[in-house]
């Protein structure tokens, strides 16, 4: 608001400046006083003088945006660090084996928030691929983040292999997973130092033999510079469906115990998902997978079905189960998505 008054302040004094210079002009101009030519140089040096009062305007709004960004920055200096190794258990790579527990779990993201998550059980064995659905806001993402560990149980506990999270080494559990998100995260860096990303060890040769299976190699082989080619801020260089090989390449480097794909082909047209569900499907051999989707085509494959209304687990089983409930919430979602209602 200040700043909006500013500008209107100097634009409304430069303007009655200029038509008063006129004014006064015209009259020294009829007495023979100064010429067209002194008239002209007049308004120039009147330009050049409100100029640098113009520019002191824009740069105070600057030191304002600066000091709000510094309060920011303050605010999440001040967050706690996560003690990714001062913890009582931690699992090691080759014991890693990738079940996942969830017992009588409660969540709330803040004191006095509304509950996300209400009394949420459920068991994974590893090597079994797991769908959540359900409509948007009804705790999927939120059950994932306590997954990794991003958060925990405001009450009951989450447990992978056998280990509560809260008491388990976060670096061990999340070197075991990796994560496919919708929208994914791509660094303003070469195709190469974002599949490297979370596996910053591994060869180029690995590296590029996990893009071969993402069938990413199609079209970074055809970029001018290959892996070396830079992809812009967020990947606005690259599609949507590229992003997603991109980032399927990248979990596939990983080679994780625990995948978890957050809808990864819901933007995607029939070719390119027909490409990517493929290359999912080599990724997801002999790991603990989590799907959580949306359009209810992509989860029949699954060994379990978990329905999600309102933070809780309403029903549990396979597809050709859960579509035989009569008035069941997973039988409505399949019948919407067809048509049928």
């Amino acid at each position: 608001m200040i700043w909006s008054s500013i500008n209107f302040y100097q634009r409304t004094i430069v303007l009655l400046t200029q038509i008063s210079i006129f004014v006064i002009s015209v009259g020294l101009i009829q007495k023979g006083n100064i010429t067209i030519g002194e008239l002209i140089a007049l308004n120039g040096y009147a330009a050049m003088i409100f100029g640098p009062f113009v520019v002191l305007g824009r740069q105070w709004q600057t030191i304002q945006n600066g000091i709000l960004a510094l309060e920011r920055v303050e605010k999440i200096l001040e967050l706690p660090t996560e003690e990714y190794e001062n913890s009582k258990n931690t699992l090691n790579g080759n014991d890693f084996k990738g079940s996942v527990e969830f017992k009588n779990v409660f969540f709330a993201y803040k004191k006095n928030e509304p509950t996300v998550l209400k009394g949420i059980n459920f068991k994974v064995n590893p090597g079994e691929t797991v769908a959540l659905v359900g409509e948007s806001g009804v705790g999927k993402s939120t059950a994932m983040e306590l997954v990794s560990g991003y958060y925990f149980p405001t009450k009951g506990g989450v447990l992978i292999d056998g280990y509560d999270t809260k008491d388990t080494s976060l670096k061990s559990i999340r070197q075991n997973i990796a994560i496919v998100p919708q929208e994914p995260v791509l660094f303003n860096d070469t195709v190469k130092h974002n599949i490297k990303y979370g596996s910053f060890k591994a060869t180029d040769e690995e590296m590029k033999n996990a893009a071969k299976e993402a069938h990413a190699d199609v079209f970074i082989e055809q970029f001018p510079k290959k892996y070396g080619q830079v992809v812009g801020e967020r990947g606005i260089r690259l599609s949507v469906g590229q992003k997603q090989r991109i980032a399927i390449a990248r979990a596939m480097l990983r080679n994780p115990k625990i995948l978890i794909l957050d809808e990864p082909t819901s933007a995607l047209d029939a070719k390119t998902e027909k490409f990517i569900t493929e290359s999912l499907e080599r990724l997801m051999e002999d790991k603990t997978t989590f799907v959580i989707a949306h359009r209810l085509s992509t989860v029949r494959k699954a060994d379990k079905i978990l329905v999600f209304k309102a933070g809780k687990v309403v029903e549990e089983g396979k597809h050709d189960d859960l579509i035989r409930i009569k008035d069941g919430v997973y039988k409505y979602l399949y019948e919407y998505q067809v048509g049928l209602h």
